[in-house]
């Protein structure tokens, strides 16, 4: 569970607006903090857990950098938006951070509970494809992830016109991304 939260909490400092700092090492997931003194625990990485974190790291990395409405104009309210914060009952967040071309969709699971079928709310109608899940194996998870694209149904839901049903697992977060249609003369 220590890896699965902290695994949640680096998948929500990306997600969430503002500047990313980490410190030295963090990437590794050592259980004892950093010594000024003595060299950074790079052994650890023979362990499979430790492996997925720094892995984890990695990917969030790449999503940040290829993916511009995780930082264009992230202190602009109109990019930034709480889809599902008052979730006391269950401890699930969802917002969603957008720009002219894709929303994204992030979805965090705060306790040990699984849902296989969660209602979502979300504000476009279509497919969302999810690019991070961190409870894949390759992160030191249990492989519970959605494998094929969402597609929106039914009527709306969370103040959203639209909905999707997902798999959410226990201390997990999801990153779903949706490609909003152009304008033809943007194309």
């Amino acid at each position: 569970n220590k890896f699965a939260n902290v695994r949640n909490l680096y998948a929500y400092q990306y997600a969430h607006p503002g500047k990313k700092l980490n410190f030295m090492g963090n990437e590794l997931a050592t259980f004892d903090e950093w010594k000024e003194f003595e060299p950074i625990a790079f052994n650890v990485l023979s362990y499979p857990k430790h492996a997925g974190v720094q892995r984890l790291i990695r990917d969030l990395n790449l999503i940040y950098r290829n993916h511009p409405c995780m930082y264009l104009d992230e202190y602009d309210p109109k990019t930034f938006g709480w889809i599902m914060a008052d979730n006391a009952d269950q401890s699930i967040y969802v917002f969603k951070r957008e720009d002219e071309n894709e929303c994204m969709v992030f979805v965090f699971n705060m306790t040990p509970n699984f849902y296989w079928d969660f209602d979502v709310g979300v504000p476009y109608e279509g497919t969302y494809e999810e690019i991070l899940n961190t409870d894949k194996d390759v992160y030191g998870g249990w492989g519970q992830y959605n494998s094929i694209p969402l597609q929106t149904h039914g009527s709306g839901i969370h103040n959203q016109k639209y909905r999707i049903t997902l798999k959410i697992p226990s201390f997990g977060a999801i990153y779903l991304c949706h490609r909003k249609s152009l304008p033809e003369e943007k194309r």
